[in-house]
């Protein structure tokens, strides 16, 4: 897991993880590509790593980066983690963080993502 040190909003986080999760349910992310969801100053997103899979956002995945990322950085504290298993990347973030991303490649794991979605 890597932390930042950023505060995300609360009411914001909650609400970009929710829609992030309601927009999987009728579709999946393509292969090689980041799914973003922007909620006012809070950024969720997910990186699809994998090669020619297209992966669904999982209620509980979310759940567990969650989870693992408040435990360990504080409640509304920024953050990601990599998840072998999964061959995917959680991230939360406020939306300031995202200043100097310049394209999807800078959002995830090196050769993990070349395309983004909205």
């Amino acid at each position: 897991m890597v932390c930042t040190s950023h505060d995300v909003n609360e009411i914001d986080s909650m609400e970009a993880r929710s829609e992030l999760w309601r927009w999987g349910q009728m579709h999946k992310v393509p292969p090689k590509t980041v799914k973003a969801q922007i909620i006012r100053q809070a950024l969720w997103y997910q990186c699809n790593c994998k090669w020619w899979y297209s992966d669904p956002v999982a209620e509980d995945e979310l759940r567990c980066a969650q989870d693992l990322v408040f435990s360990r950085r504080g409640q509304f504290r920024s953050g990601h983690i990599w998840s072998k298993r999964w061959e995917k990347m959680y991230a939360i973030l406020p939306l300031k963080a995202m200043i100097h991303i310049l394209r999807p490649s800078d959002l995830c794991p090196e050769s993990c993502a070349y395309d983004i979605v909205f």
